[in-house]
């Protein structure tokens, strides 16, 4: 295996949420960028991201949360995310070409410092008045590798746009993601 500049080796493709979930099983030894075992995913191609900030680094812009392409995540460097310099709140904003019910979302966590990890946060639907519905709540969130997978359930409202609102992060300063993945629909059995 290769490893990166900072001693990191990206693991295979990871799913947690307590155990491991049937999704996981079954794309379990794929490469890390394999998604085709998700049909309720919302294709990349029908969203739209933007956040409240991001690094000025190159590699660090919000486009790279919709990027499970081969670029993304490689060496040497392994930089490819969304970072921002602030360790306050933040915010990450994906709008769907329709609206469509989530049940859950999954986030990457990023290359390097697991400080800059997201730890509290709110998922939230937004109405074309702009008014938030909050879908989902997560408080002391953790990530034990880098390039890791978390999952986690929201209200099924549709919704033609989601914002992610990062409150802290694990006390760096700088938050950061590697990746965003929206599903629909009922959970696979």
């Amino acid at each position: 295996r290769k490893v990166g500049p900072f001693g990191i080796t990206p693991p295979n493709i990871q799913f947690l949420k307590g155990r491991a979930s049937s999704i996981a099983q079954a794309v379990r030894g794929k490469d890390k960028h394999f998604v085709g075992a998700l049909p309720d995913m919302v294709p990349y191609s029908r969203l739209t991201v933007k956040a409240s900030a991001e690094a000025a680094s190159p590699g660090q812009n919000a486009s790279n949360l919709l990027d499970p392409g081969a670029r993304s995540d490689v060496g040497p460097y392994y930089t490819n995310k969304w970072a921002t310099s602030t360790n306050g709140h933040c915010w990450i904003e994906l709008t769907t070409k329709s609206a469509v019910a989530l049940r859950m979302y999954r986030l990457k966590s990023a290359n390097d410092d697991p400080g800059k990890d997201p730890k509290n946060w709110v998922f939230v639907g937004v109405d074309d008045q702009g008014k938030k519905t909050e879908l989902s709540r997560v408080t002391n969130a953790y990530w034990t590798h880098r390039w890791q997978w978390l999952e986690h359930d929201c209200k099924p409202i549709p919704f033609k746009k989601f914002r992610l609102e990062i409150f802290t992060n694990h006390g760096a300063q700088g938050t950061q993601l590697g990746q965003i993945m929206l599903l629909q629909g009922k959970a696979s059995e």
